[in-house]
């Protein structure tokens, strides 16, 4: 066998330690114990992946590296870096996970006899043991003895004769210990690593006790150090299958479907099975889904309260037109279905016009028919639904522009397409006016010669728009509102600010004292609620006060730019983070006191009257189980979506060795950065498009390259 060089041998050794280190804190912590053994399990796993990182080198790097200019490969591979680097941060991989390679601890938490003479009780609640400041053990690491109950807030005992709690590991930092103290607070005793001490945790009101245990081992690195070690083993890990991953696709010897770059073909076969099967969810959750907001609008509908743009009016406007149909919200649910069955099966069929191979477009088709996320989103009454159907139109007409250079602009009427997409998304969401007159200003600039078709389409979006949001809202009566939910983005930074002790001027103290005493504000870094929502919030005052409500903000942005700063990754990391940081709705589908309920209570007379009772079970069964802690982040997280989107991309781009055809992806990229910059609510709908581009992206996969688009 030929003998790899140095430089080679060396590249796989280095990512065989990152990958064996990565794999052994991701997913063998139970293993660890004994040093010697942890190290003869680092050492098989170094060696196991050193081999794999020679091969891929070998059989998929090398090779799609070559035919490239120094400048491509350096960038193709930092670009992989750079995607391992952000994958710790979107995961997350806490450093502390490399906590195995340190001695291990034990800890035992039990009730006193004694307690506290004014204490009401003898409770003992342990919140976390966590090692240092950040990284919190899971919950169920710990070993209960008898009389410890478990709840969302830690173990707790019930009863002066309750047993012992018990928990042992290794620790990269000092532990600290958090247990809860209260009026029935009694005296816990604590054993670490043998020693043993009593702590009152009785207090007039209840509150948290942080303990610190044990001391740090003397002349020990810092734990910095070991942090830095895991940051680098992951991004190297991840970058190097990255890397492996992209070339391997990129080089794959595909050929294109015979027939393709003709004409498009049917879309209707693809459409059908969508439609049967949402169809099926539609008749199971008749009418529709409907959610506190859902309810709001159609009262909106039935004319018993005005008509607002707080939700885009179009959307009740179109929903109180259909109603005239057919008097009831299984109307534009069944509108939704054929609209979303519609448009997906043409982002397919465009897919196959350029090449893709039939049965993986059969195969999209069946992903897009059986996605828990379709099924439920394309019966639930929101303006997001549509919005995401338009963003997703969008995406197709983006596919069809880079893939023809150009031209698909210039053939006949379809400017006009181009304008009723751009119509479409720029009124069923208030972000989709900044999304589509971003995308519409890159086209123009990129499409030179195309700038006449793409005028013509901009200029049938800016009527349409400005004819629906002024004269017909006008004769609809609609009510002005939306400016009010645009200074609640300005209202989530003030509650940030009030919560971490930013200096207040007095103007601003007595403003916010004025919309709601200050002592009594709620922040969540996820959603607005709690501060705009509650009993006697001045939301007149706050409405009539939109000049000074933008002046605070930038002074105090500009007065502590990290608050503002954290607080926005936080309240937008439905759009980055793959582990969610906030909880937020997937559907409203809900099992409650044993029923299954699908509409919000209201006394419009709408009820569950579902057509297909004996399905009931079993498809809310499935829905349920698809947002699940565990399940979630894969099957519905729009970041994870929006990341295997980009992926998808990458590849098709560097198949096509193009980086015109990274335009596709504008789309998702402005909604995606747009609703990070604004977002006040951890809402999954509100990226719904983002997701269903990302199912349409794996296409991109198997996409045979036709030529490289130019732009002229």
């Amino acid at each position: 066998m030929k003998r790899r060089p140095i430089h080679v041998q060396l590249i796989a050794l280095a990512c065989g330690a990152a990958a064996a280190i990565s794999t052994f804190a991701l997913f063998l912590q139970p293993l660890s114990g004994q040093l010697p053994r942890t190290l003869l399990i680092l050492a098989l796993l170094w060696a196991l992946f050193s081999a794999l990182a020679g091969h891929a080198w070998v059989r998929a790097i090398a090779p799609a590296l070559a035919g490239r200019s120094l400048g491509g490969r350096i960038a193709w591979a930092a670009a992989c870096l750079a995607a391992g680097a952000l994958a710790t941060q979107v995961v997350p991989l806490p450093g502390e996970l490399i906590h195995f390679l340190f001695p291990r601890h034990s800890l035992k938490v039990e009730a006193a006899p004694a307690s506290n003479p004014a204490s009401g009780g003898g409770r003992v609640e342990v919140r976390y043991i966590a090692d240092g400041e950040a990284y919190l053990f899971p919950l169920d690491e710990w070993r209960r003895g008898p009389g410890w109950v478990r709840s969302d807030e830690g173990w707790a005992n019930t009863g002066a004769e309750s047993g012992a709690i018990s928990w042992s590991g290794s620790l990269l930092n000092r532990a600290r210990l958090a247990l809860s103290t209260g009026p029935a607070g009694g005296m816990a005793r604590i054993t670490w690593d043998g020693e043993t001490r009593e702590v009152d945790l009785y207090t007039p009101a209840p509150t948290e006790l942080v303990l610190k245990l044990g001391e740090a081992a003397p002349g020990a690195l810092p734990a910095r150090f070991y942090l830095w070690l895991a940051f680098a083993a992951y991004t190297l890990a991840f970058g190097y299958l990255f890397l492996a991953l992209s070339t391997w696709l990129a080089g794959l010897p595909l050929k294109r479907a015979p027939g393709a770059g003709g004409r498009a073909p049917n879309l209707l076969p693809f459409a059908l099975p969508m439609a049967a099967a949402w169809g099926v969810f539609w008749l199971t959750f008749y009418p529709a889904v409907l959610s506190k907001d859902s309810i709001d609008q159609w009262r909106m509908v039935y004319g018993l309260q005005p008509v607002s743009d707080w939700h885009p009016a179009i959307h009740t406007l179109i929903e109180r037109l259909l109603a005239y149909v057919w008097n009831t919200p299984a109307a534009a649910a069944l509108a939704q279905i054929l609209a979303l069955a519609l448009v997906s099966a043409w982002g397919i069929a465009a897919l196959v016009e350029h090449g893709l191979p039939r049965p993986a477009a059969w195969a999209l088709a069946a992903l897009f028919a059986l996605s828990p996320a379709n099924s439920t989103m394309a019966i639930s009454l929101w303006k997001d639904i549509p919005y995401a159907i338009s963003l997703l139109a969008l995406f197709i007409i983006g596919f069809k522009v880079a893939a023809s250079g150009g031209g698909w602009l210039g053939r006949r009427l379809h400017w006009a397409g181009l304008g009723l997409a751009c119509a479409s998304a720029g009124l069923f969401r208030h972000n989709g006016l900044a999304v589509v007159i971003l995308l519409l200003g890159v086209w123009l600039a990129v499409y030179r010669s195309f700038r006449r078709p793409l005028l013509a389409g901009a200029g049938l979006f800016a009527v349409l728009w400005w004819l629906v949001s002024g004269p017909l809202y006008s004769l609809a009566g609609v009510q002005r509102e939306a400016n009010v939910l645009r200074d609640t983005i300005l209202l989530h930074h003030f509650g940030a600010h009030v919560k971490a002790g930013t200096p207040l001027t007095d103007a601003e103290r007595d403003y916010f004292n004025r919309l709601r005493p200050i002592d009594t504000w709620e922040y969540s870094c996820c959603r607005v609620d709690p501060l705009f929502f509650p009993d006697g919030f001045d939301r007149a005052l706050f409405a009539a006060s939109s000049a000074q409500n933008l002046r605070f903000f930038i002074d105090l942005a500009s007065r502590a730019p990290l608050v503002s700063i954290r607080h926005q990754l936080c309240a937008g990391s439905i759009v980055w983070r793959v582990c969610r940081e906030c909880n937020f709705l997937e559907h409203k589908i809900e099992l409650a006191e044993g029923q299954v309920r699908w509409i919000g209570e209201n006394d419009l007379g709408f009820k569950e009257d579902s057509r297909l009772p004996v399905l009931v079970r079993p498809l809310s069964g499935w829905a349920l189980f698809s947002t699940s802690a565990r399940a979630a982040p894969w099957l519905w997280g729009p970041a994870f979506y929006l990341y295997l989107f980009l992926f998808c991309l990458e590849v098709y781009a560097l198949r096509l060795r193009s980086w015109k055809a990274l335009l596709i992806g504008l789309a998702p990229a402005l909604q995606s950065l747009i609703l990070a910059a604004v977002n006040i609510a951890p809402d999954f709908r509100y990226q719904y498009g983002v997701y269903l581009i990302g199912l349409l992206g794996l296409g991109l996969l198997v996409l045979p390259p036709a030529h490289r688009p130019e732009t002229r």
